[in-house]
């Protein structure tokens, strides 16, 4: 017999989802209770991407939201029962997620739950210091998830993705089609040169991509990708242009998502 938590503790779970990063801030998902389900919901309609790269930029950020709730769960003592994209015809169900059997919390899934209300994002220049341990523990958090993490080592690398990142957003303005992020940094201009900045200035800078480019290794990149933030700033590659220059510059096989720098 399937044991469920009682309702609060089945609604908190939409608080820690809500704490997940999504572009702008806009935190492009929602939430429907029925019965002993809960399901999310990605909102495409306020994705600041604009063209092929909204619903995939949406989807990602769903699934950050659905780790936060996964590891939540897991800290309320039950395990955490997911169907990932329940309805082929509905792609918006990102999933329906349930309570299972009680179950322990281990150290590491406590770490990761104290660690949602720590991690913040930053829309501009990093520094301090990023140790190699950390870099590594970062890799093989994203493997888990089925992701892959390249770290972006080269100068010379750093220097082409930044200026790909700028032109891109420059060409898209001249054609019309800009990320929709004014009301964050002001213009697309000013957004380009804060990405191009941080991208020449992080003290790690790490690509993080998946082998497919479906809905599924859509969630799988955005679980991957809360895992590894506890405190970084991140720029979702919406720019439908930029990703194959990107893929090229890191030299890595499948499809990239989030390129972040790793500071504080």
């Amino acid at each position: 017999m399937q044991i469920h938590p009682s309702a609060p503790e089945l609604d908190l779970l939409t608080l820690y989802g809500s704490r997940a990063p999504s572009p702008c801030d806009v935190r492009p998902w929602g939430f429907h209770r029925e019965g002993d389900e809960l399901e999310l919901l990605a909102d495409a309609g306020r994705a600041p991407a604009q063209g092929e790269a909204a619903l995939r930029e949406v989807i990602v950020s769903c699934g950050a939201a659905l780790l936060n709730m996964r590891v939540a769960l897991r800290h309320f003592g039950r395990r955490d029962n997911v169907q990932l994209l329940p309805e082929p015809a509905q792609p918006t169900i990102i999933a329906r997620i349930s309570a299972g059997r009680p179950a322990h919390e281990t150290p590491r899934d406590r770490e990761m739950f104290y660690a949602i209300e720590r991690r913040h994002t930053i829309h501009g220049s990093l520094g301090g210091t990023v140790t190699g341990a950390l870099i590594a523990e970062c890799c093989t958090e994203a493997q888990v998830y089925g992701a892959w993490l390249h770290v972006i080592t080269s100068p010379g690398d750093r220097e082409a993705i930044a200026d790909l990142i700028f032109e891109a957003h420059v060409a898209a303005a001249d054609a019309g089609d800009a990320p929709a992020c004014d009301n964050w940094h002001g213009t697309t201009l000013a957004e380009a040169a804060t990405v191009r900045r941080m991208v020449r200035h992080a003290p790690v800078l790490m690509l993080l991509g998946t082998y497919g480019d479906d809905a599924a290794h859509w969630v799988a990149a955005g679980e991957a990708l809360e895992a590894v933030l506890l405190h970084a700033a991140n720029q979702p590659l919406r720019l439908p242009k930029l990703r194959p220059w990107v893929t090229a510059v890191a030299g890595h096989r499948g499809s990239p998502h989030v390129l972040f720098g790793l500071g504080n």
